[in-house]
């Protein structure tokens, strides 16, 4: 089945000519890094059609110079069982999407590459495309290094773009709910061992106790070194009104109140990093805040950066996108030229090469609370 979608998409995307007509001028090559087997294969699936959707269409223009993909599954083909397949997860997906983005990097014919389906392997195929300037468009967010929160990233991807909202908005999303709930004393877990969880939670205190918001809410003293057990006994001796913890990334934020803590069992947040874990099962006064995500929109947002990017870098040309280098791509894209629009926001220079909001949502949704909402990165807010 696989190989049929593989099949079908290269013969949409710049297939062979009949023999007795004249062969149209070689197409532009695009890498594309999708996990196409595993927990997350379903995903790799629909955004891969997207993008096989959105090329054909392009290809279909009078007068352009067409495109094609070549396709690299992050799994290396996974196994031919599905329902074995099923249990293999993304956690030990990030080298391999990063040497399959090398791969394109050292493949002269690819003038850019498409990728990074989830926050891992993003972050793993940006590293890999920045050290040979392979122009990159991620579908999820990149690290920032709080960026989001109005400050200039430490860190820069110099060959890499998200069509994604920034890491370091769920940390503002996050403060925008702890502020509005009237919490005065927080605890703030992440979880263990896992560096972009401890980033978010980093990025709150952050958020939380900048000038503009000192004295609203203060964060228990080495509560980032505490366990729930602690946080616990002091919500019970009445020295927390409010918790927040930064689990699975595909789980996104918990915040619970003084109750919630309390009603909650010290092996909850465990359990929430197992597959078949139900939301429905937390204590009613807590809720996860996550974003909304759209693997086949972030897909055709990603195609659309990179063709209008292409658009842009071939006027020094007259018009021949042929000429195009990778140095001129990634000019296009860094200079916020190219537009994609992933679930209602536009990637713009401002946000530092990433799209400037995202949406998220709270789970499970209860009434009357609004279920969903949007963040703006503030280095776009005028």
């Amino acid at each position: 089945m696989l190989a049929g979608v593989v099949a079908l998409s290269a013969c949409a995307l710049g297939g062979a000519t009949k023999p007795h007509l004249p062969s149209p001028a070689a197409p532009l090559t695009i890498g594309v890094e999708l996990p196409l087997h595993g927990d997350i294969g379903a995903d790799g699936l629909r955004a891969l059609d997207a993008i096989g959707d959105e090329i054909t269409r392009y290809n279909s223009r009078p007068n352009v110079r067409r495109l094609r993909i070549v396709i690299k599954d992050t799994t290396l083909g996974g196994l031919a069982n599905p329902h074995q397949d099923e249990g293999v997860d993304a956690s030990g997906l990030p080298p391999q999407a990063a040497s399959l983005v090398r791969e394109f990097g050292k493949d002269a014919n690819v003038l850019a590459a498409l990728g990074g389906l989830q926050a891992p392997l993003a972050a793993a195929d940006a590293k890999a495309a920045s050290a040979l300037q392979l122009p990159l468009v991620t579908l999820a967010p990149l690290p920032d290094d709080c960026g989001a929160l109005g400050g200039r990233a430490k860190t820069r991807f110099a060959g890499a773009f998200s069509v994604a909202g920034a890491a370091s908005l769920e940390a503002l999303a996050v403060a925008r709910l702890v502020k509005n709930r009237g919490y005065h004393t927080l605890g703030i877990l992440s979880q263990p061992g896992v560096k972009p969880r401890a980033e978010q939670a980093r990025c709150l205190i952050a958020a939380l106790t900048r000038p503009a918001g000192a004295g609203q809410t203060r964060i228990v003293p080495s509560t980032l070194r505490s366990d729930f057990a602690t946080l616990e006994r002091r919500a019970a001796e009445g020295e927390l009104d409010g918790f927040v913890y930064f689990g699975p990334a595909e789980r996104g934020a918990l915040l619970c109140d003084r109750l919630g803590i309390l009603g909650m069992r010290a092996t909850s947040l465990a359990v929430a990093a197992h597959r078949g874990y139900d939301s429905a099962t937390i204590p009613a006064r807590c809720r996860w805040l996550r974003r909304v995500e759209d693997a086949a929109r972030a897909a055709q947002s990603s195609v659309e950066s990179v063709i209008q990017a292409l658009a842009i870098a071939s006027r020094r040309h007259n018009g021949d996108a042929a000429r195009v280098t990778r140095r001129e791509m990634l000019a296009a894209l860094r200079d916020g030229h190219a537009r994609g629009v992933s679930a209602g926001s536009a990637m713009l220079a401002c946000a530092g090469g990433s799209a400037d909001r995202a949406t998220f949502e709270s789970l499970p949704p209860r009434r009357p609370l609004p279920n969903s909402f949007s963040v703006a990165d503030q280095r776009c807010v005028r």
